[in-house]
């Protein structure tokens, strides 16, 4: 018998791309695992479509309502508490709901925890949707604290056959492997960021408290990208410049002032320059916000 993992999904109103990932964890080779959907405050029929989805499947689908938009890390840390209260369960697979994994793509993930103790968090191998040829990324990447910015391993190579990078900073939440003992030590998610950034913290004090990350290549997942937020919409505009900077505010306080400087040159100056009035507007409050070491939901986004 395998380890027992916790398949935890976060839904926010995109119930068919939710559906879809959900259809393939119905073809994953590994047998020993219970899926948790966190309704994130949906206010559409999507809730209902999901009932009716997940009826049929029995005991191995668990829909959680949250109650209201938590956020990627509060909902996440809710499924967490579930998983860990039942106490039968060594790891949580957190799956974006904008994914369609792999029918091996658990297995790899548990054969690479398994082989050290010492791993907290294990990533996987993602793909462009439209195109599973090419790499969003392998595993994560990294961070520079002078910039706030992140940079992603192997990011649109089509050769595979490169090795893991064994020296990353972070792994991308989008498919993570999480060992719940490790978790006394390094805590939950971080709900201060409430979108994006989550992922980075975390990974950062997990490395703080002695833990490793973990890289499983053979975990293939192919991953839309933007499906619940939107991609280059002011909500992301607002979160990740805000959360670029409280992480460095957070790590590194006396790098504020250069990563402030790059997330304006970046994220400030060429919306200005096409005149996205809309665009530049989220990006400015997310800098301010960054800078005054505000969290949480903005209740404008």
């Amino acid at each position: 018998m395998r380890p027992k993992v916790y398949i935890v999904v976060v839904h926010y109103h995109n119930w068919q791309d939710t559906v879809e990932c959900l259809e393939s964890l119905r073809g994953l080779a590994y047998d020993s695992f219970r899926v948790l959907v966190v309704d994130n405050g949906s206010s559409d029929e999507s809730r209902e479509r999901l009932a009716a989805w997940a009826s049929p499947g029995g005991s191995a689908v668990e829909i959680l309502p949250a109650g209201e938009n938590l956020g990627f890390a509060g909902a996440n840390n809710l499924a967490l508490r579930h998983a860990r209260q039942a106490g039968d369960g060594a790891y949580a697979w957190l799956l974006n709901s904008d994914t369609a994994a792999e029918p091996d793509a658990l297995d790899a993930l548990v054969d690479q925890a398994e082989a050290d103790a010492r791993v907290a968090f294990v990533g996987s191998k993602l793909l462009r949707y439209d195109n599973p040829g090419v790499l969003e990324l392998l595993g994560g990447g990294w961070w520079s604290c002078w910039t706030g910015l992140t940079h992603h391993a192997m990011a649109g190579r089509i050769d595979f056959s490169a090795p893991a990078p064994a020296d990353l900073d972070f792994l991308c939440g989008a498919s993570l492997l999480v060992r719940l003992a490790a978790l006394d030590a390094v805590g939950l998610m971080d709900e201060g960021y409430f979108l994006y950034g989550e992922d980075l913290d975390w990974c950062l004090r997990a490395r703080a408290a002695g833990w490793k990350l973990a890289v499983a290549p053979a975990s293939r997942v192919r991953h839309k990208g933007g499906g619940a937020v939107g991609a280059r919409s002011c909500v992301q505009d607002y979160y990740s410049v805000r959360a670029a900077l409280r992480a460095v505010r957070r790590f590194f306080p006396w790098a504020l002032p250069t990563a402030a400087a790059c997330a304006a040159a970046r994220s400030l100056a060429p919306k200005l320059l096409r005149c996205q009035g809309r665009r530049l507007l989220a990006a400015a409050r997310g800098w301010r916000d960054g800078l005054l070491g505000r969290t949480g939901r903005c209740e404008r986004y």
